[in-house]
């Protein structure tokens, strides 16, 4: 198996480039070819070439190996033995990759690539007349990257469902106010998280300290729950994990923002104010805490976890699994209240 992934690092492309093949002891084992490598470009094509050339680079080394191992007398296809052409694109039996239009494209191009290595190593002739399992190039989302798509489906309709709720009383009050009243879930969960979060990565303009100051004198049974910073360093459920300990506080985040009013003008404080108040952002963060506690919480301990093996078809079973609870939410025989807050 095959695995890449371009990424932008201070807006230029880098890439992370590993292989999972079986060693001779029949143990799976995991080389990367490559870590946070610039690139020239990041489409889908210099992406593809990039990797492409990784391997020819990898036999490169072969080869220059065998080499000094003959000019020290030693025989070289005994200890450094290159079978069907060494490190080569034609042994490529699957790929993984995130969930990106680049990161497919880019899948596409190097299964084209594994097909011209194959023709070009064995012969067009015989290579298409190879049975199917020293052919085929399976390709797989990476299972990080694809447990995020349903939550950005899920924000997507409740942002929708904001908007056609809420949307004008928000407009006005915008107009009538300096506040920022995003129709989004997921931003009134960063916001708060901005806002009380206190010490390592503490928001410059949050009220960090005074919130946990409040925590400790009226709500000391909650006053060692921590929101961090949801929205650094974390994939799309990151928004879930935070929910159940904001769902805890809600009190604690209301009595402190109400309070505030009477300090000097603080945008992000009065906006959670004004959106915490409301029920249909409450229902987020409640669904969200379920959400986390019930299926996404153990989701990430399946798939981002050294300890849990999980071949891709198991992975897919998992993910089969996952469509079936939002069958239950969305399908035909979804309860009506479940169409509304989901």
């Amino acid at each position: 198996m095959l695995g890449f992934d371009e990424t932008k690092m201070r807006l230029r492309s880098t890439c992370n480039v590993w292989v999972l093949y079986i060693n001779k002891d029949g143990r799976k084992e995991t080389r990367q070819f490559e870590c946070m490598k610039t690139l020239i470009g990041g489409t889908a094509q210099e992406v593809a070439d990039h990797v492409v050339l990784q391997f020819e680079r990898a036999q490169a080394h072969v080869d220059r190996l065998r080499d000094e191992l003959s000019k020290g007398g030693f025989d070289p296809d005994e200890l450094v033995p290159v079978v069907d052409g060494g490190v080569n694109m034609h042994k490529v039996r699957s790929l993984m990759h995130d969930t990106c239009n680049t990161a497919n494209a880019s899948a596409k191009k190097m299964k084209d690539a594994a097909n011209d290595a194959g023709k070009a190593h064995f012969g067009a002739a015989v290579w298409e007349n190879m049975p199917e399992e020293r052919t085929m190039v399976l390709d797989y989302l990476c299972g990080n990257h694809t447990r995020g798509l349903p939550i950005d489906a899920w924000n997507r309709l409740h942002d929708a469902y904001l908007t056609e709720k809420l949307g004008s009383q928000l407009k006005l009050a915008e107009e009538n106010g300096a506040s920022r009243l995003e129709r989004s879930g997921k931003s009134l969960v960063f916001s708060i998280c901005k806002l009380c979060h206190e010490g390592f990565g503490a928001y410059a303009k949050g009220d960090g300290e005074a919130f946990h100051g409040l925590m400790v004198g009226f709500f000391d049974e909650w006053s060692g729950q921590t929101t961090g910073r949801a929205a650094l360093s974390k994939r799309q459920d990151g928004v879930l994990e935070a929910c159940p300990y904001v769902h805890c506080i809600v009190l604690a985040i209301l009595t402190h923002v109400n309070t505030g009013r009477y300090l000097d003008p603080n945008i992000l404080r009065d906006s959670v104010y004004i959106r915490l108040q409301l029920l249909p952002y409450q229902a987020y963060i409640h669904v969200g805490a379920i959400a986390w506690q019930q299926i996404f919480q153990e989701l990430r301990a399946m798939t981002n976890s050294n300890e849990v093996d999980l071949n891709p078809l198991e992975l897919n079973d998992r993910y089969d699994d996952l469509y079936k609870v939002g069958e239950l939410l969305q399908g035909p025989q979804a309860p009506a209240y479940s169409q509304v807050i989901v």
